[in-house]
């Protein structure tokens, strides 16, 4: 009996279902990006470019609510858009341009124009990735139509200008036993980073020296390594490990050492990084020492400093006394 009932209530059923419609839900339409005019290929920085966005409805039904959304490449800033837009934040991907479309019927279209600023200081080589998509308050039918990077290549660039200052003191001259110190002073003079700074200073002696400490600024150390030298020469090359410098920052590179022997030595430092620098004569300095031993000047002995005065006066006692001597024996 109960069974019976199961089958009368199924084909009750099954009769309700044939009888009363059903709403379907149609897959919405797909709405590509179409580029009628690219950006170009290639752009200076500090330049402006502007492309065209064409946006179409391929069907094969109509669309709501389009929208086009446009992340300008990091290190730019829309300065234009046609028609007018909300134009988003500068170098924010969360606040992109957002361009309200609304509707749009099968194979219609809306065209959009936009004005990108490049900053100034973007290093050449750089790519700027021009991230265009779209969407609708249906279901996309075809995703991969709706989304496109567009790509631009910086030519030239303004690069880091660094300068180079190099330090020895004492100045000049300096005895030996005596400690020198040599400073390298790394200045970004701008207008962008320098990524990958390296200072080197290439100590170049007659005689042997002691390196005594070598230190940065930038928290890096320091390496030694020795060069063929010439015909007697002693060749030591000091290079601190790399380093990044955003424009007016100041890095000093110490080197100090003990002249251990009478000798010249001769400090010849330089400073590079990732691009070629635009004045690269400022890359480079120079520095001349001269180390001596106490000598004898016109039959004098030289001392120490500190010891001058007192000899003076022994001297200057010791002629009193010869000049008395030799006139009491002229005088006899």
């Amino acid at each position: 009996m109960l069974k019976h009932k199961a089958i009368l209530l199924l084909i009750f059923l099954s009769t309700i279902l044939a009888v009363v419609p059903v709403n379907r839900v149609h897959a919405a339409t797909s709405v590509v990006c179409v580029f009628d005019v690219e950006p170009p290929e290639t752009v200076d920085a500090g330049e402006v470019y502007s492309f065209r966005v064409m946006v179409r409805n391929l069907g094969p039904e109509n669309a709501t609510g389009v929208v086009l959304e446009y992340r300008p490449p990091l290190n730019t800033a829309i300065v234009r858009s046609n028609p007018f837009t909300e134009v988003g934040t500068k170098n924010d991907p969360e606040d992109p341009a957002l361009c309200p479309i609304g509707d749009l019927t099968v194979w219609q279209s809306s065209n959009f124009t936009f004005t990108v600023k490049v900053d100034e200081d973007v290093l050449p080589g750089t790519l700027l990735d021009n991230d265009i998509r779209v969407y609708h308050s249906g279901i996309e039918s075809d995703p991969m139509h709706s989304h496109s990077h567009i790509f631009t290549y910086v030519v030239h660039g303004r690069v880091a200008d660094l300068r180079l200052r190099l330090v020895g003191k004492p100045d000049g001259r300096v005895k030996t036993g005596e400690n020198l110190t040599y400073t390298a002073i790394v200045e970004n003079l701008g207008p962008s980073n320098a990524t990958h700074v390296v200072a080197q200073m290439r100590l170049i002696s007659s005689g042997d020296f002691t390196l005594l400490n070598i230190e940065s600024t930038k928290g890096t150390h320091g390496y030694v390594s020795d060069s063929l030298p010439g015909i007697g020469e002693f060749v030591k090359i000091v290079s601190f490990a790399a380093f990044d410098l955003i424009p007016g920052e100041v890095a000093y590179c110490v080197v100090r050492l003990k002249a251990d022997t009478v000798q010249d030595i001769n400090n010849l430092a330089s400073v590079h990084w990732d691009y070629i620098d635009p004045d690269v004569e400022s890359n480079y300095a120079e520095t001349m020492h001269e180390v001596v031993a106490p000598s004898l000047v016109g039959g004098v002995l030289i001392p120490p400093d500190g010891a001058l005065i007192p000899l003076l006066l022994v001297m200057g006692a010791a002629t009193v006394v010869y000049e008395v001597v030799r006139r009491k024996r002229r005088h006899t």
